[in-house]
């Protein structure tokens, strides 16, 4: 009675797995460092740093050493579930200072808890000093149980990267 015939048109959206991986973009860079997040497939997304900054960039920079979570959602509503992943920041202390007085009296990689790390010092001319596991205390200022004196030292990092091996080298200074 009144009836008439009306058209509608329905788009059935599947969602999609989302694939997420982040490159941190120079390992121990102190003066900034970085993530790049990468997500599979390319779409519209927000991007969220530690429950904090939220951007729609993939790039986040001046972000501090240790552990951090990274939240990804798809604004288009495609995606499975927003993706969170948690990642590691590498950095190394400059200046350490083992004098008993309990702060920075240990040298190491902190916060690596997770990431599996040979580290190896050496004095200026080459001499092997003290290797430990990124996963022990540090070391302590001492060459078979004496006291160094106050100067810069060397160190390598081998670590992994991306499945890679990798060795970082640099310096840093021990004041007493």
């Amino acid at each position: 009675q009144c009836a008439s015939t009306q058209t509608i048109t329905i788009e059935i959206k599947s969602f999609i797995q989302l694939t997420v991986s982040i490159n941190q973009i120079e390992y121990f860079n102190s003066e900034n460092q970085g993530i790049e997040v990468t997500v599979s497939p390319q779409g519209n997304y927000l991007f969220t740093l530690d429950n904090e900054w939220t951007q729609n960039s993939n790039v986040f920079e001046n972000i501090t050493s240790c552990d951090h979570k990274i939240k990804v959602q798809d604004l288009s509503g495609c995606g499975k579930s927003d993706v969170e992943i948690d990642f590691f920041i590498w950095d190394y202390p400059k200046l350490f200072t083992p004098n008993g007085d309990g702060i920075n009296d240990y040298w190491n990689i902190y916060c690596s808890d997770f990431q599996e790390a040979t580290i190896t010092i050496y004095d200026r001319y080459g001499k092997l000093i003290k290797q430990f596991s990124s996963k022990t205390i540090g070391w302590d200022g001492k060459y078979n149980g004496v006291n160094l004196y106050s100067t810069d030292y060397w160190f390598t990092v081998e670590y992994k990267q991306n499945g890679l091996d990798k060795i970082f080298k640099s310096h840093f200074a021990m004041k007493r």
